[in-house]
């Protein structure tokens, strides 16, 4: 108890230095709120009076707990908790019995809250001396069930069930936590929209009964939290499967859930557990997010970046999303939209390492090599060990990927091959992801007969840039040479499909079809190469047509 006392003591001491309006607020408000010790002093949450005898806070503050007290922040008297009125486990909402407490009731507001709107809540003050923590609002969202406010406050553990208020000192919210993210490392900022509080006080539930509620779905979200801590991803996933069956109108539990899925790599389970979380709360940003991360695991990159085109209209200063966003744009071959994106991100949140490390793997892999590499060097110093890996891998090279990539072409060019090769195999040792590279490397093994080497070289290609008529053409060639005529034809009919004018995917095809036999196929494909404007494919049709 002297801890506890000497902690509030405190924290009424620190009101001396605190601004002068934030300092009216609080000497307005501070008598409104709450501390609660549940079981022996072991467990603290947070609330506030919303009348004579009655506070209000989270449901799970309370769970599984028979006994405990609360004290007016600001001063050190206990007052016991003697039961509960009603709760809402939908919302996880609680209404106590503490009828010793006389301080000064809340007001809830009427006016809807706004993008923007300044809102304050106060600290628990066991957990932060900082007294009062300000912020604003990102966005809210309501559905028949539930609704939320997403806030700029660093809200945690200990601020459950305290009042989130306006610049007026009306309650608009109770803030809530219970959000598995890493994106925003337990600190999610959430309230509980205050017109579902009045829902619950509506009923009128005036019977008090004993402070004896048992574990329900917030206890397991709280046990999968810790879990999730220590990477027991499997066990928090149990219980939050626990959590779902006692409340399945939770949508935390969903989000959650999908989270610890894309973990666990199960991609579509946690598309469809996102898809419930936003049944439920259709503007949740995390939700769109994680769905978004997901899809562009089984590799669905335009709808991944539609989820992320929806957190970022919903939240456009949410940094994570433009770096989903960027990765995903990458994919599809938008470098420049993809840097771009990791620029706004970088600009969002400056000291998110990951960030660095997103936008200098494009740049480096995209031929901007220095530019990525200084990149790399940026997270290194903000404390990213393995930056350190990609500098020694990449960057600590006498020679860029494209100066030897460009002595590769020169010796290619003297029909020095196997310099060339040399040269190409330092480039893609620098360089993994250029495929102009494999390509020529390709071409020079081919020039050497090597035919199979060369096809593995054009695969690599492809895999890299499945769209390289290049890649499609010369390993044609390269299957033509070693009789494989139908691959060949193929591979010529891919390119061709990619760009019906690519006159030599139309000559190539056309000899294979020549060798193999097919003089018709082979006289249309020369024909078409000729009104592309190829003049001697007629010495092909001339000779081997007519």
């Amino acid at each position: 108890m002297k801890k506890t006392v000497l902690i509030l003591l405190i924290f009424t001491i620190h009101l001396n230095v605190i601004g002068q309006s934030h300092k009216e607020i609080i000497n307005k408000y501070l008598t409104s709120t709450v501390t609660i010790f549940l079981d022996n002093s072991t467990k603290s949450g947070s609330g506030f009076i919303i009348e004579k005898g009655k506070i209000i806070t989270n449901l799970h503050v309370i769970e599984g707990n028979k006994n405990g007290y609360v004290i007016i922040n600001g001063t050190d008297i206990k007052h016991k908790i003697e039961g509960f009125f009603d709760y809402d486990s939908t919302t996880d909402l609680a209404i106590l019995s503490v009828p010793t407490l006389k301080g000064n009731p809340l007001i809830l507001a009427n006016e809807k809250p706004k993008i923007g709107d300044e809102v304050f809540a106060f600290e628990n003050p066991i957990i932060s001396s900082k007294i009062i923590l300000e912020g604003k609002i990102n966005y809210t969202s309501n559905s028949i069930s539930n609704g939320i406010i997403k806030t700029t406050i660093p809200l945690t553990y200990g601020n459950s069930g305290g009042a989130l208020i306006n610049s007026k000192g009306q309650v608009i919210g109770v803030v809530n936590s219970g959000v598995i993210s890493d994106i925003e490392n337990f600190k999610a900022g959430y309230a509980i929209e205050v017109s579902f509080l009045k829902k619950l006080l509506k009923r009128k539930n005036e019977t008090k009964k004993e402070l004896n509620i048992i574990k329900g779905a917030h206890h397991y979200i709280n046990e999968s939290q810790l879990k999730y801590i220590v990477k027991d991803y499997q066990g928090a996933l149990s219980d939050l499967n626990k959590s779902i069956e006692l409340n399945p109108n939770f949508f935390i539990s969903y989000y959650n859930r999908g989270n610890i899925k894309l973990k666990l790599k199960d991609f579509e389970g946690s598309i469809n557990d996102c898809n419930k979380a936003i049944e439920i709360i259709p503007n949740f940003v995390l939700a769109y997010n994680v769905r978004g991360l997901a899809k562009s695991k089984i590799k669905d990159f335009k709808g991944a970046i539609k989820d992320f085109n929806k957190s970022i209209e919903i939240d456009n200063n949410f940094a994570s999303a433009y770096s989903g966003r960027g990765l995903a744009k990458a994919s599809l071959k938008d470098i420049d939209g993809a840097i771009n994106d990791f620029d706004k991100a970088i600009q969002i949140d400056s000291k998110n390492y990951l960030f660095y490390v997103g936008r200098g793997g494009i740049k480096f892999f995209s031929g901007l090599e220095e530019e990525g590499c200084r990149d790399f060097q940026k997270a290194n110093e903000l404390g990213f060990s393995d930056a350190q890996i990609l500098i020694n891998k990449f960057c600590n090279n006498s020679q860029t990927a494209k100066e030897y990539f460009d002595s590769g072409i020169i010796k290619q060019n003297n029909e020095n091959y196997k310099g060339a090769i040399a040269d190409y195999n330092k480039a893609i040792d620098i360089n993994p992801k250029l495929v102009k590279v494999y390509n020529n490397r390709g071409n020079a093994k081919s020039d050497l007969k090597d035919y199979k080497g060369a096809i593995s070289d054009f695969n690599k290609a492809i895999a890299i840039e499945p769209n390289d008529i290049y890649a499609y053409c010369n390993r044609g060639l390269a299957k033509t040479k070693i009789k494989d005529y139908n691959g060949a034809i193929s591979d010529f009919t891919k390119a061709i499909s990619i760009d019906p004018k690519d006159i030599s995917s139309y000559m190539g095809r056309g000899i294979t079809q020549h060798i193999a036999g097919n003089k018709k196929e082979a006289c249309s494909d020369w024909s078409k190469a000729g009104k592309l404007g190829y003049e001697r494919a007629y010495l092909f049709i001339e000779k081997y047509c007519n």
